[in-house]
């Protein structure tokens, strides 16, 4: 698959077992393809707080907000499939704070894809003139933690209990963590 000089990745993912990914800024033909990515995270309902995708209207408009403004964002992309697999999108919660949202399908993780998508939207995020990133993650998503740790990001508070998965009413810890750019 060729790629123009338009789809310039942020870099190729060369480590690990794969070397078939690149990190590009988000492209309208990877829309959909990132609309599904997010459904198939959200249904694992361990990662995201919410379980199925937004409607496809509402994607298109989320996206539409942050490539306007120029905010930090990332998708991963497998170049042997043309498909969007990972997003990372750094959204403003103040002038200075970004606020941090991603998600990988199962399939590439624990291969160094996640961390490589994290540290190009972070990239951007100083480049933007973020001075901070904060995120919020699920105490029981271990992985991301670790990730997020190895990355810079020091958890700053605990909001006890503030997760409710809607179907079954169950309640979860969630982490506040912040790194500093």
């Amino acid at each position: 698959m060729g790629y123009s000089a338009r789809d310039t990745p942020v870099f190729l993912h060369t480590g690990g077992s794969i070397n078939k990914i690149i990190y590009i800024r988000p492209q309208d033909k990877y829309l959909h393809s990132y609309w599904e990515t997010f459904d198939a995270v959200a249904r694992e309902r361990k990662y995201l707080a919410s379980t199925q995708r937004f409607p496809f209207e509402s994607t298109v408009e989320f996206y539409k907000n942050i490539t306007g403004k120029g905010l930090p964002r990332v998708f991963a992309i497998d170049t042997e499939t043309d498909r969007c697999i990972g997003w990372c999108d750094i959204i403003d919660k103040t002038e200075t704070t970004g606020y941090l949202g991603t998600g990988l399908l199962k399939e590439y993780r624990n291969m160094g894809v996640g961390t490589a998508m994290l540290t190009a939207a972070l990239k951007q995020a100083d480049e933007y003139g973020f001075s901070e990133v904060e995120l919020q993650v699920l105490e029981s998503n271990t992985r991301a933690i670790h990730v997020y740790k190895k990355l810079g990001f020091e958890h700053i508070a605990i909001r006890d209990k503030k997760h409710i998965w809607k179907d079954t009413m169950e309640s979860e810890n969630v982490l506040i963590m912040k790194k500093a750019l």
